[in-house]
């Protein structure tokens, strides 16, 4: 595969290393430690940083500007990452996975690439990596199925987890070791069974792009026709506010725990549970008020504030199709933190992100810590077509979703019919929420 020019990205940005030249093809993949990853950036990282100097780039939006803050936070970020038990797996459906990606990556080269520093900016170079880089089967352990949700949620993380072996780490951990910023693990497992284990970095995609690149790999794998995704400059002026926050409020707390972290040794509890969806289905029309309609979310949401630390609620808002040049095939990180203090006010979750708010009057909260970060995952990202078909999904690390760096939660669609939700508390510690008691399923 002949090696393109760098191509930038949506939320590409300076990452404070000292650039130093080195072939991919000669570089191993290696796991980082915790210590060099949390503190690369704003210490003067030794990672050894990849540099191509090429004339021809792709310029990209404002978020790429050299000081820019937000990029220690997505350098720390783990890859955008999910595994899914599926069903029907036999050779024929390897076969035409293998293919199905090999289609995604010709129309998108990007995926074949590894990160590489452009004067101040963060890129990508594609053609460094080729399918047998980015796609794996190997046989995993001959064990007893649970047949329950979230047991086989806990079987996914605790059993097969260790047999999983390509971890594409954090940003700064991909721009040291020129690792692929893209990679597909498959564990065979008894009965035609098989856990699926897809990471890319999210340094090219957030959760929405993530969806729509599982989408395109599901269309090929059904033999339909797919177009490539779009890579490249969209003007994000929703983004403005928020990298000011960001500057004065959200890395210097984001530093903080970090640090906290990294001198006491220990990280933020986890803990999962299933919404009980009749539960839920009351809540929505016994709590909506003046609202016309409320999502599953929009109560999880209102739930979790209640017993999560702090009185602040930040969430990710997905602006595709919200904001001008931006549609749903569109690579990067174009996302937007929106806030609110919601504890037991679903409707208040619904208004927040039905609207779009140029102010955000909860600064002092953010620059305090007296907040915390809940994302929402309820896109009909399940790998399916040949056959092959999705049991169950969850996050691929459940220490890094929500993340390290903030309490929070995670909520996503575990199957067509199940809402997981994954946050950084005790399970004892949940049972003191009023909303939450109604929607936890027991």
């Amino acid at each position: 595969m002949a090696t393109q020019e760098p191509v930038l990205f949506a939320n590409a940005a300076r990452s404070g290393e000292e650039m130093c030249a080195a072939k991919a093809s000669k570089v191993e993949q290696t796991h980082m430690s915790q210590k060099n990853s949390c503190f690369a950036y704003f210490r003067g990282s030794k990672l050894a940083a990849q540099s191509e100097d090429s004339p021809a780039v792709i310029a990209v939006n404002s978020c790429n500007m050299p000081h820019n803050p937000a990029v220690a936070f997505w350098n720390h970020c783990s890859p955008v990452a999910i595994r899914n038990l599926c069903s029907g797996w036999n050779e024929n459906v390897h076969m035409r996975l293998q293919a199905a990606i090999q289609k995604v990556i010709d129309q998108n080269p990007i995926f074949t690439g590894k990160l590489v520093q452009k004067k101040s900016s963060l890129c990508v170079l594609p053609g460094c990596y080729k399918l047998k880089d980015l796609f794996f089967v190997t046989e995993g352990p001959s064990v007893l199925m649970p047949s329950g949700t979230l047991e086989r949620v806990k079987f996914m993380h605790q059993v097969l987890g260790p047999y999983f072996k390509a971890d594409l780490g954090t940003g700064l951990q991909q721009l040291a070791v020129a690792s692929p910023v893209f990679r597909m693990e498959v564990l065979t497992l008894p009965d035609g069974m098989a856990c699926i284990n897809f990471a890319i970095s999210h340094s090219l995609v957030d959760g929405a792009g993530f969806h729509h690149v599982i989408t395109l790999i599901n269309d090929a794998l059904q033999e339909k026709d797919i177009t490539p995704m779009k890579w490249g400059v969209v003007e994000q002026q929703f983004r403005k506010r928020n990298l000011k926050d960001a500057r004065f409020f959200v890395l210097p707390a984001t530093w903080v725990e970090l640090a906290k972290q990294k001198l006491t040794g220990k990280s933020m509890p986890i803990s999962s549970f299933i919404v009980d969806a009749e539960k839920c289905a009351d809540l929505k029309q016994s709590l909506k008020r003046d609202s016309s309609f409320l999502s599953t979310n929009d109560v999880a949401v209102a739930a979790m504030a209640e017993v999560l630390p702090g009185r602040t609620t930040m969430m990710l808002k997905n602006m595709r199709k919200r904001a001008p040049g931006m549609d749903a095939h569109l690579g990067g990180n174009h996302i937007t933190l929106v806030y609110g203090r919601f504890a037991g006010d679903p409707v208040a979750v619904r208004k927040t992100v039905s609207v779009n708010t140029k102010e955000n009057p909860f600064l002092f909260d953010i620059a305090t810590r007296n907040c915390h970060i809940i994302t929402n995952w309820c896109f009909d990202a399940l790998f399916q077509g040949a056959g092959l078909v999705t049991e169950v999904r969850c996050g691929s690390e459940p220490c890094d979703r929500p993340g390290r760096l903030w309490p929070g939660a995670f909520i996503m669609d575990a199957d067509r019919e199940t809402t997981l939700v994954t946050c950084t508390m005790d399970a004892k510690d949940l049972a003191r929420g009023k909303l939450l008691s109604h929607l936890v399923r027991h």
